[in-house]
């Protein structure tokens, strides 16, 4: 396949590098798949991007989007609204914990939120999570699909470790050492695992 073209160059870049730095297995799967590139799941608005992830958390996609959408629309898409909202008694379909998540990262100054775009993978992941209620799977996502950071790995996601498994046991390898392979740009390396459990289905 030609990259040099491709209008996604990062994305083109780890393809490359998946189909010729990989076990057999990962390589074999990524020339069938073609290059991926990081879908915009969670819109261009980091701070909107965040919350979305919070959301869905331990929800299915589907559940996730319709709670979202319900809590932007009584917020008219307003962050002070949205904190107003979350403040008071009204009820939302959120947990107690995911709303007081929510009220908390609503009150964060713009430059807070700023600061934690511009710091790379793991440093964003420490700061981030001494914050009650975000996890290093809350930063992975947003940092993945946000942040657009090509490299990061969420071994606290289900898929993505059956699926490192799954590459491993087809190549008598260690799982661990699949994923760093894959490095600088397991970002891509993820995509490829959600894919392929997604056909799986």
């Amino acid at each position: 396949m030609n990259t040099e073209d491709h209008p996604d160059p990062t994305a083109a870049a780890a393809w490359q590098h998946l189909c010729t730095h990989s076990a057999r297995s990962v390589a074999n799967a990524c020339e069938r798949a073609g290059i991926l590139s990081i879908p915009d799941y969670y819109g261009e608005d980091p701070r909107l991007g965040l919350y979305r992830v919070v959301v869905g958390q331990q929800v299915s996609t589907q559940a996730a989007s319709a709670m979202f959408a319900d809590l932007m629309q009584r917020a008219n898409h307003n962050n002070a609204q949205l904190l107003a909202l979350l403040r008071s008694d009204a009820p939302t379909k959120l947990s107690q914990t995911k709303r007081a998540t929510l009220t908390y990262l609503a009150g964060l100054p713009d430059a807070q939120i700023a600061q934690w775009l511009a710091l790379d993978y793991p440093q964003r992941n420490q700061a981030m999570t001494q914050t009650r209620g975000v996890g290093p799977w809350t930063v992975a996502m947003w940092s993945m699909f946000v942040c657009k950071d090509a490299d990061v790995w969420s071994q606290g996601d289900l898929v993505l470790r059956r699926q490192a498994d799954v590459f491993a046991s087809q190549d008598n390898r260690v799982a661990s050492d699949i994923v760093a392979e894959a490095a600088p740009y397991r970002t891509y390396f993820a995509l490829l695992c959600w894919q392929l459990a997604d056909t799986k289905r």
